[in-house]
């Protein structure tokens, strides 16, 4: 079983004062997407220098980068309200309290091998249920795991 380190964990908020508290209402397109469990993603990215160097430089470019994108697409890091009285209509709520969660994590993986298209022992998979039992994780979906509708069933567990 290949071994994920976690480097850093962060939430993520815009810069101070840059987005008041703001509510948006769903549109008809987005209420049929109420029905499914929210889905996460991993990306795999090969950095070809060292890790320190990673996270002495890259690392909080990228995390500054994304709080500033953060002014202008706050909905991310938004809640969706469900409100139980029924003329009131599900919103999405953005407050100065809400923040977007990152994870960064090494592996001694080989990264080839992870973002290939060719088969591999699935027992070698880098995500697996044990990594986080007590947090949302991402779903993994490789081709021989499973296709659209397995992937809607599995994010149901």
């Amino acid at each position: 079983m290949t071994k994920i380190k976690i480097l850093h964990r962060y939430d993520i908020l815009p810069p101070a004062n840059s987005v008041p508290t703001t509510t948006l209402p769903l549109t008809f397109f987005d209420i049929p997407w109420l029905l499914f469990s929210p889905m996460q993603r991993l990306f795999f990215y090969d950095f070809p220098q060292s890790l320190e160097s990673f996270t002495q430089t890259t690392l909080p470019l990228l995390v500054r980068s994304l709080s500033l994108c953060l002014r202008r697409f706050f909905p991310f890091a938004s809640s969706l309200v469900l409100p139980l009285a029924p003329p009131q209509k599900p919103f999405i709520l953005y407050s100065d309290s809400d923040s977007l969660s990152l994870t960064v994590a090494d592996s001694a993986a080989d990264f080839a091998d992870l973002v290939s298209n060719e088969p591999y022992d699935a027992t070698h998979d880098v995500c697996n249920r044990e990594l986080h039992r007590d947090k949302l994780y991402g779903p993994f979906s490789k081709h021989y795991l499973l296709n659209g509708r397995s992937l809607r069933n599995r994010l149901r567990i």
